[in-house]
Order: structure tokens, then sequence, then C-alpha cells
């Protein structure tokens, strides 16, 4: 492990040791550890398991790659430990990944804004891509449809961030809605906490499509596993 942290550094703790422990505790659950990847780690020939901590392994599995009947307990709890110890710690994050993720953001959304410039319905045969659409998603679209007309959406405010920077019950006040949503979700309906927060508030600017809000960019941390596989989090 020493060795492996000095070549690798914090991606071995924070990401190869919680992907063998994944694949550790899958095997334990379907009672072997023959479909298991274990990616990163060698294996002996003609074995199953890797030679890495394969001292409390083979205590736990067979040759055969089964689960003993008395497997020990105290080595899965060891494996356990040792594979998860660091999967949620947070690692700093040099100022250089923070500005690839910036780079690659607006790179996607100039991709974004090129793609829909040049989208034609007759390039994509979009009757047909239509009617695999239909095939693929009406069902469940249609039960959605039928739940917003029969007024069985109870939407609520997430705990995420907002353009308006509005926090906790703030966000009933915000008085800025769209047209877009107006046509599907109706402020009298939705925008609303209560008869009396109606009797308090004025009613809501209405934005047209080209006057709304843009998102706003709010950098998150992130445990080491995802931080190491992304340039850095973009929470929309």
């Amino acid at each position: 492990m020493i060795s492996r942290l000095r070549k690798e550094g914090y991606p071995f703790i924070g990401v190869a040791l919680p992907a063998f422990a994944r694949d550790f505790e899958s095997s334990l659950r379907v009672g072997h550890c023959r479909d298991a990847p274990f990616l990163g780690f060698r294996r002996a020939k003609g074995r199953w398991l890797p030679s890495f901590l394969s001292g409390f392994t083979s205590r736990i599995f067979s040759q055969d790659g089964t689960v003993l009947p008395n497997a020990d307990p105290f080595c899965i709890y060891a494996v356990r430990q040792i594979t998860l110890a660091w999967a949620k710690c947070l690692f700093p994050i040099e100022q250089t990944m923070v500005e690839r993720g910036i780079t690659r953001y607006l790179e996607t959304e100039q991709e974004l804004k090129h793609w829909d410039a040049s989208f034609s319905e007759d390039s994509l045969e979009f009757i047909h891509l239509q009617q695999v659409f239909d095939l693929l998603f009406s069902v469940p679209l249609n039960a959605v449809n039928d739940r917003i007309a029969n007024g069985d959406v109870n939407p609520r405010h997430g705990p995420g961030f907002t353009a308006s920077k509005a926090i906790g019950n703030a966000k009933w006040s915000d008085l800025r809605w769209t047209q877009r949503l107006a046509r599907v979700f109706p402020y009298q309906e939705f925008i609303r906490a209560s008869v009396h927060h109606d009797l308090d508030c004025d009613e809501p600017v209405l934005l047209s499509p080209g006057d709304e809000d843009p998102v706003r960019v709010t950098f998150v941390p992130k445990t080491v596993d995802k931080c190491l596989r992304l340039p850095w989090s973009l929470h929309l």
C-alpha cells in the first residue's frame, strides 16, 4: 500500500481501494468472486482473487472463488476497513483543476450551441426518432402528464443553490417565474407555499424566454473519488 501510494498518490487510496471494496462486497453478496474485475490489482495465475490482501481474502474465499462456509468475519471487517478508510475523505484540489473544469464547461456550452445551430430534423430522420422515443418512453411520460393534469403533483424546493441565491423558505418569496414554466406549472398553483403566503406576496414577474436568468455555476466540494474522475464538479 505504501509503495502504491508513493507512486500513484491520492487516486490509489481514494479511487482504487474503494473500487476494490465494491468488487469485494459484490462478491460477498453473490457468493463468489468469479465475476469481479478487481481492476488495477494483479492476480496470480489460476487464482480468482488479486494478490493484494490475499492473506485476508484467502480466509474468506475458497480456491474456486466461492465464499467459504466458515468465512472469517474478522477478515471481512479488516478488508473493508483497509479499503474504505479513505473513500469519503476530502483531499486538496489544485486551482488548475478548477480552471480546467471551467474551460471544459465552456467548451461543452459552445459545442451545444454549434449543434443547436446546425440541427435539422431531416438529417436525423426525426419521424423515426420520434417513433423510437414514443416506443421507449410513452408509458412513463404519459403517466407524468396524467399526474400533472390531475393535480397530483406536489412540487417543493430542493436544498440546492439557486440563481437568485435564495435559501430556505426565502425561495418561496422569489417572485420571478417564467412563461415556459407557467404553461405547465401555473404560478398560482405551484409557487405559493400557502393561502396566507398568497396574501402577503405580489404577483410574480413572468419572464419571457429571452429574459430568463442565466444559470449560476457554483463549485462544490466532492469526495476524492469524484474529484479525481472529473476535472471538478459544476453544480447548476
